[in-house]
Formats: structure tokens, C-alpha cells, sequence
């Protein structure tokens, strides 16, 4: 139970308190269970104060020192800590809804499964690093702008739901934390084994893991050679009407030829049943078939095949660079960092490129199949002469 002189001093002001603290006492203050509910405790003195179990619903604890201070399963309802001194404040089993830490000052601060309810907003501020979270339920928090790198541990805390926008996570622990629907948030560095993540998270490491696969290259592999299936045909085709022209020249059913070419195209002549047969034929590389040269949309289908090839080419390479570090951070539980040698966001620049010319590729393959189902002709064309 609290000491009932303490809690009386309390609640005579914060000026006698400080004062009183001050100049004649120095022992440990106990206000363990007491009410403090609605007090205006704003730059009181609370330095090492024991205030487990104490209710400080709607208190007003702004710029209020509260170094070292044990607040152990207290109820926080509303109460407001902005720009207060929680160094090495103890607030373990906490229950927090609705408080404000707006630049609070919280290194080494504990909140080893102190409980933030859904519709909690929990503002750390600029100064939360070396702070420990261990086992929090931050479902819902607020963590924007807050500097939460290297000592900070958010080890198996519940942040799902929680916003980062802004802030620094470069070292934070985040082992076995769960992470689901986190908004803002961007690995760096962390110790994430066992991390649980949105099959949907939008973050820029995230979403490289997610796309840049084996199973997905794969299947961009099957979207290109479905691509080029069309042309196999075609040039199959031909190939196949071009050696039936060659026999029947070579039996001498085709009696006179013109060289055929590239450029000018040619002619080959014969003689079947009495009847003159005039056929076209034409010289055409293999490459330039497939790349759809002298096809009905004239020099933009060979400009998007080439684009098409190379982004298969670049999410190749891609996929190439993202499962290093994936396999990296699988040996090792840390996160790739956003700087230096192994910096992922480059590669996420490069995934952007590529989303823009997937749409391309996309557009290219249309045509093509359009061109292939309706606009192509490859049958054997001849005339009679007269």
C-alpha cells in the first residue's frame, strides 16, 4: 500500500511536492496502488518513485521526471507523458489506452507485456532507443517519427497494426515479433527470425522477398516462351512451306527461279499441268521473324519485343540479387540494411523500373497473340498467268 503522507504531499500541488522533495526527503517514495486519477502532475518530481499498481487515469504527467520510476501494472488510461523523463522507467504489465509520449524521453524504459488496446494511439517520440518492449501487446500504436534503432528490443511484441511512418528501426530486435498490418515500417538491419510479416506488407524489403522468387521467375519464364510460341509456329511454318518450294524446284516441277532476298523479295516460276504458276517468295532471318519485323505494326513491335526480352533479362538479374541477401538474412536472422555494399533499396529503384516495363511486356504480348490469331497469313498464295 502506498505511504499516506506521500500520497497527501501529492496531492497538495507539484510545487510543495518538488519542494518538498528537495529539501526534506531522499528516501524512497512509495505511492504504490494509489489514485492518482486526474491529478495535474505536470514536472513533478517522481524520480525512482515506487507506483506499481497506481491508477494514473487522465493524469497530466507532462514533462514530469520519472527516471528510474517502477510503474508496473499501472492504468494509464488517457494519462499524457509528453516530453516526460522515462529513463529507465519500469512500466511492465502496463495498461496503456490513449496516452500521449509525444517526445518522451525513454532510454532503457520497459514495457516487458504492457498492453496497448486497439484503438490506442502510443506516441514513444524521438528518443525511445535502448528502450525494451519484450512481449508488448502495441497492437495499434503509434511509433511514427520515433527512434527506435539498435538497442531498442521489440522482441515477440504484438505490433500488428502499429504505425512506423518515419521512424528509425535501423538494429531494432524484432525477433518473433508480429508485424502483421504494421503501416510505415522498413527493415534495416534487424533481427527478425521468426518475425511474423502481412502476406500483403508493402514495405520495400518485403515486397522484393515476395515477387523476386524462383517460383515467380518461373513463371515469367513460361509468360516469355508463351510469347515467343506464336513465332515458333510461324516460323515453323514457313520454314516448312519454304522446303516445300525447294523440292519442288529440285523435282523441276518449278522450272525458273528469281533469287529471292531481304530486300526485294523474288519470284519462282513453273509449270503444273500446262498451267504457269507465279509464287512470291521472300528472305527473312530467323531473328527478325521473332522479333516481328515487317509485320502489320510496322518497327514498334520489334521495339517491343527487344523491351520485353530485356525485362526478362532484368528480373532475371533481380531475382538473382534478392535471393542473396534473402539467403543471407535466412542464415543469419538479421534484415538487409538500407546502406552499404548489401543496401536493398537500390534493388527496390530497380523493381519499380521493372514494374513499369512489365506493363509494357504486357501490352507486347497482346499484340502479339492479336497479330498471331487474326492478322497473320501464312498460307501458300500463287496466280495463274494468263
Amino acid at each position: 500500500m502506498a505511504d499516506r503522507e506521500h500520497v497527501a504531499k501529492l496531492k497538495q500541488g507539484v510545487t510543495a511536492w518538488n519542494e518538498w522533495r528537495r529539501q526534506s526527503y531522499d528516501g524512497r517514495i512509495d505511492l504504490t496502488g494509489a489514485d492518482l486519477s486526474g491529478l495535474d502532475l505536470r514536472k513533478a518530481n517522481l524520480g525512482d518513485a515506487d507506483l506499481s499498481n497506481a491508477k494514473l487515469i487522465k493524469a497530466n504527467l507532462e514533462h514530469a521526471l520519472l527516471y528510474n520510476a517502477t510503474l508496473q501494472s499501472c492504468s494509464l488510461n488517457r494519462a499524457n507523458f509528453s516530453f516526460a523523463n522515462l529513463f529507465g522507467a519500469d512500466l511492465s504489465r502496463c495498461a496503456i489506452r490513449a496516452c500521449k509520449f509525444d517526445n518522451a524521453f525513454m532510454p532503457q524504459a520497459k514495457l516487458v507485456r504492457a498492453t496497448v488496446n486497439d484503438s490506442l494511439a502510443i506516441m514513444i517520440g524521438p528518443n525511445a532507443n535502448t528502450t525494451s518492449f519484450i512481449g508488448a501487446d502495441l497492437g495499434g500504436a503509434d511509433f511514427r517519427k520515433a527512434d527506435l534503432s539498435f538497442e531498442t528490443t521489440l522482441r515477440g511484441a504484438d505490433l500488428g497494426g502499429a504505425r512506423f511512418d518515419g521512424a528509425k528501426l535501423k538494429g531494432a530486435d524484432l525477433t518473433d515479433a508480429n508485424l502483421s498490418d504494421a503501416r510505415g515500417f522498413e527493415f534495416d538491419q534487424n533481427p527478425c527470425r521468426g518475425a511474423r510479416i502481412s502476406a500483403h506488407a508493402k514495405d520495400r524489403w518485403s515486397v522484393l522477398r515476395r515477387k523476386y522468387t524462383g517460383i515467380n521467375m518461373l513463371i515469367n519464364l513460361v509468360f516469355f516462351l508463351l510469347f515467343l510460341a506464336p513465332l515458333v509456329v510461324k516460323g515453323s511454318a514457313l520454314q516448312g512451306l519454304s522446303y516445300f518450294q525447294q523440292q519442288m524446284i529440285d523435282a523441276g516441277i518449278f522450272a525458273e527461279t528469281t533469287r529471292c532476298s531481304s530486300a526485294t523479295g523474288g519470284v519462282i516460276k513453273g509449270n503444273i499441268n500446262g498451267r504457269q504458276i507465279e509464287t512470291p517468295c521472300q528472305s527473312m532471318p530467323m531473328w527478325k521473324l521473332l522479333l516481328g519485323f515487317r509485320g502489320p505494326y510496322g518497327i514498334w513491335m520489334p521495339i517491343l519485343s527487344i523491351i520485353l526480352i530485356l525485362y526478362q533479362i532484368g528480373r532475371y538479374r533481380l531475382t538473382l540479387e534478392v535471393s542473396s541477401l534473402r539467403d543471407a538474412e535466412e542464415r543469419s536472422g538479421v534484415s538487409p540494411p538500407q546502406e552499404g555494399l548489401l543496401a536493398y533499396p537500390n534493388l527496390y529503384r530497380a523493381h519499380l523500373v521493372l514494374q513499369v516495363v512489365y506493363w509494357i511486356s504486357l501490352f507486347t504480348f497482346m499484340l502479339r497473340a492479336i497479330e498471331f490469331l487474326f492478322l497473320t497469313d501464312v498460307t501458300l498464295r500463287g496466280n495463274v498467268a494468263s
